[in-house]
């Protein structure tokens, strides 16, 4: 992919318009036309070839939190291995559940085989090739755990059907925490699995859009099963889901503008090459219709959408040529080649 810079952006701006330079006033308007059309040229398809991630591998949240005391505990949860028997109690290969944006709540069984919902500030090991998660305390402090009047043995926290506040809730009366399944694959969230909660984890690529979700890795030699999804304000929600523990998403990034504030002509800031025609043309002609020049407005935007055309024409041949985007419909509905 190839870049130009801001400043030559902004410079093509002014050869345009015909001036040396802009007033203060008129070179915020401009670099707000610029950020503008900049986000107009991204959401003309999900398939520019600067931002589509293809088949990356994502863990999918199966766990949400509703109606804490505390909002801090309420979100989604993800699988992050199992307790072995010398974390907590004898209870080995209970599933360990930590928050999608925030690696120090956690999900666990405790020494009463009874599930538990609490902080683990002194943090936790996981071991890849055994998939166990060791805390690295015996018990990370709860806030909520199963009612001890609940004594089913659920392989999921799901499935509690009562919940008590301890100390940290503040209450210690009985409480109807809501603790659902779900499969939904976050927009943004931590990048798991965690391996050590000392470690500082930093987040993926945040999703702009979801375009499609396989089981394995997908464009690489065999086929994968390929799932159908929704989306909704959180994410894309999986449907027929079996296996949770591999998922590879083909999707768009999130759109960030430019930051540019000031000296707009020596910026150095990367802008994309196959927007940057569009952008100059498109917010000179922004400002020419502030200005009340429309009829010169209608030229600039006309080139504006010709320089824009040709960039889709070239994206659509090149993804028409290669699957990334195609997906066949057969009995099963599960190839990716």
């Amino acid at each position: 992919m190839q870049n130009r810079t801001y400043g030559d952006l902004f410079n093509l701006i002014q050869s345009l318009a015909g001036v040396n330079s802009f007033t203060t006033e008129e070179s915020a308007d401009i670099s707000r036309f610029i950020n503008r059309r900049f986000f107009t040229a991204f959401n003309k398809t999900n398939i520019w070839a600067r931002y589509v991630v293809p088949s990356e591998q994502r863990k999918l949240a199966v766990i949400k939190v509703e109606g804490a005391d505390s909002e801090s505990y309420d979100g989604y949860y993800i699988k992050n291995g199992e307790s072995s028997n010398a974390v907590n109690s004898t209870y080995a290969d209970a599933d360990v559940f930590v928050k999608s944006d925030n690696k120090s709540y956690v999900l666990f069984k405790n020494s009463s085989n009874l599930w538990s919902l609490g902080i683990n500030d002194t943090g936790f090991t996981y071991t890849p090739i055994t998939g166990i998660t060791t805390f690295t305390t015996a018990i990370p402090d709860s806030a909520y755990r199963q009612d001890s009047t609940d004594v089913d043995d659920y392989d999921k926290p799901s499935g509690v059907k009562l919940w008590k506040g301890t100390g940290l809730a503040g209450s210690t009366s009985k409480i109807n925490l809501i603790v659902t399944d779900v499969s939904t694959l976050l927009y943004e969230s931590l990048d798991f699995p965690i391996f050590d909660n000392s470690l500082a984890i930093g987040n993926t690529n945040i999703i702009n859009d979801f375009i499609r979700i396989h089981r394995n890795q997908s464009f690489l030699n065999d086929s994968s099963l390929e799932y159908d999804f929704f989306v909704d304000f959180n994410g894309a929600n999986v449907l027929n889901v079996k296996n949770t523990d591999d998922f590879h998403v083909t999707y768009k990034k999130k759109f960030v503008k430019f930051t540019t504030s000031s000296d707009f002509g020596t910026s150095t800031e990367e802008v994309p090459e196959e927007f940057f025609q569009y952008i100059a043309h498109s917010a000179y002609a922004d400002f020419l219709r502030m200005d009340g020049q429309t009829q010169k407005a209608l030229v600039e935007e006309q080139n504006a959408e010709e320089a824009l055309n040709l960039q889709l024409e070239r994206s659509d041949i090149i993804f028409n040529i290669n699957t990334l985007k195609k997906r066949f419909s057969t009995y099963i509905n599960n190839q990716s080649r």
